[in-house]
């Protein structure tokens, strides 16, 4: 549609020169501000004069610009109508596209919901079928753990069993909280301690008579409760302060001067703490032969030792793992190498080196008699040697380990000989 500039732009400079009408151009114009100002300079009458007159003219150019321009007008008002026929179909496409979708939905999404909530269904059902198994396989058990406990120590080594697949039962689910289970636990914690302190008995039986009978079905009922590791730490450690507590008795001054009687003129009792227990004059002898004596008991009771240990190692070494094949050594110690015995007999030499270096430094008789009867010291404390050697050896050869350290050629822990 072709325009007439000049006819415009004389009608915007008629209003733009009329400083009445001139705010009409702006785009902030507000009817309200131009109306109170009229009516405040009184001019209301020529302001309508001049409005009328502006009406009339954009009128004029209105006319002037449809006549001149008609058929622009008409061939875009039929544009419109073709346009406004489109929009009516595409909308009526859409409906139909958003119609197809519903009933997609309605084919797809609905099934996929049933499906989800089937299938949580379906795992819910296994969780509890799986749990009512494992119920109804611990009620198995514990019915076959009541009548193994009423046979007495006959069948502890299968009470020991039978804890341990209750164990493995209960690692593999949360069980807590079922009424019905929670009613034995009282009697499966007296099971267990009672069988607990069976095997313990029949352990440290088994090797102070040296039975391995005993020792392997002892340790095989810690294996079942798995409770090895702790328990073999627990028995070495007593094993490993009983000979520390023989080598400090031994050794104590005190108590040699009351085995032997030696308190001193008027005297008839242990002296006080701080004081001097050195021998009477005339009982350096009897002290001398009581120390000895001690130190021959203590070899022996030491030698006793090593060989319970060593007939624990062995028995570690050939009980195995039913399921892994395993030994029990193996199972308990990274070091199989080293061996319980080898680590034992450091330990023991530790404590003699320790003990003995102790007791010379506090007690001025203890090292002269050391130091006079040196030879002696190393003759007996070389039997100690020989005899760990001797176990070691048999150790080795029993377990078929070329790895086993041997024990150290000469007693370091002896205190160094007089010069």
């Amino acid at each position: 549609m072709e325009e007439s500039p000049g006819a415009d732009s004389d009608l915007f400079l008629a209003l733009a020169e009329d400083e009445k009408l001139e705010p009409l151009l702006h785009e902030q114009f507000d009817a309200k501000a131009f109306a109170a100002a009229t009516i405040q300079c009184q001019i209301v009458g020529e302001t309508l004069k001049k409005l009328a007159n502006g009406i009339a003219e954009l009128d004029a150019e209105l006319y002037t610009q449809v006549v001149s321009n008609y058929e622009d007008l008409l061939s875009q008002a039929t544009g419109l109508e073709a346009l406004e026929s489109v929009l009516k179909m595409m909308q009526t496409r859409i409906y139909s596209l958003q119609a197809a979708v519903d009933r997609i939905c309605s084919k797809i999404v609905d099934p996929y919901h049933k499906i989800l909530t089937r299938t949580t269904q379906l795992a819910r059902l296994q969780a509890a079928c799986d749990l009512l198994r494992k119920v109804i396989r611990m009620f198995y058990l514990i019915k076959r753990l009541r009548t193994q406990v009423a046979g007495g120590n006959r069948e502890f080594t299968k009470v020991a069993q039978t804890f341990s697949e209750i164990d493995q039962l209960e690692e593999g689910s949360d069980l807590t909280g079922i009424k019905v289970l929670e009613d034995e636990k009282p009697f499966l914690l007296r099971a267990r301690k009672e069988v607990e302190s069976q095997a313990k008995k029949m352990l440290m039986q088994g090797m102070e008579l040296m039975n391995p009978t005993q020792v392997g079905m002892a340790l095989q009922v810690f294996h079942n409760l798995r409770q090895l590791p702790s328990t073999l730490l627990l028995v070495l450690s007593s094993y490993r302060e009983a000979v520390q507590r023989d080598v400090q008795n031994s050794l104590d001054p005190a108590s040699l001067m009351q085995s032997t009687g030696s308190f001193g003129p008027g005297r008839s009792t242990l002296p006080t703490p701080g004081r001097s227990t050195l021998p009477t004059p005339g009982s350096s002898a009897s002290w001398k032969a009581s120390l000895w004596t001690r130190l021959d008991k203590l070899v022996s009771s030491t030698n006793k030792t090593l060989g319970q240990i060593q007939q624990l190692h062995i028995v570690l070494v050939k009980k195995k793992d039913p399921l892994s094949q395993v030994s029990f050594l193996e199972l308990i110690s990274e070091t199989e190498a080293c061996g319980v015995l080898v680590n034992f007999w450091k330990e023991v030499t530790e404590i003699l080196s320790v003990e003995l270096a102790t007791a010379a430094k506090a007690s001025t008789f203890l090292k002269q008699a050391f130091e006079s009867d040196y030879p002696k010291l190393v003759r007996l404390f070389s039997q100690l040697l020989t005899q760990a050697q001797t176990l070691t050896g048999t150790t080795a050869t029993d377990s078929k380990s070329r790895r086993l350290h041997p024990v150290p050629p000469s007693p370091s822990f002896l205190p160094p000989p007089p010069p």
